[in-house]
């Protein structure tokens, strides 16, 4: 959830790239909310083919109807410390941290891998170990 600084509701060019506009990132933290985005987005993506991870922009109104504004597919992330993308602070603020994002997308893209060149019949599910891992 983006907090907007006072007067401003919408992420304009200043507010992406202008390191003097300062905005405030938070968690969502009512469980309702959090199912009924994710269920929202979920639909959304799988239903347009995307695979992988991606970033959603949506907007809330008064009455908590929820508004899907767009999907970025595979959004940029690991930007250098300056130029960080909001996918950026999406990962830092992962339960898993950055490594925690990164070996989820890892992970599903082996699994995705690996249903292509397996027969349906033979596919089973195993878990597999984290790809990034830091001392």
């Amino acid at each position: 959830e983006i907090i907007f600084p006072e007067g401003e509701s919408f992420k304009h060019w200043a507010m992406k790239f202008d390191p003097d506009v300062d905005m405030d990132l938070a968690q969502v933290s009512d469980p309702a909310l959090v199912k009924r985005l994710k269920t929202m987005v979920k639909k959304i993506y799988l239903g347009l083919g995307g695979a992988g991870y991606g970033r959603a922009d949506i907007r809330m109104n008064q009455e908590g109807d929820l508004f899907l504004l767009e999907i970025n597919p595979n959004a940029s992330v690991l930007n250098m410390p300056e130029e960080k993308a909001s996918a950026d602070y999406m990962m830092e603020d992962d339960p898993g941290g950055v490594d925690g994002f990164l070996n989820r997308i890892f992970r599903s893209a082996i699994l995705r891998r690996e249903k292509r060149l397996v027969p349906p019949q033979l596919t089973r599910r195993r878990k597999l170990e984290p790809v990034v891992v830091r001392k």
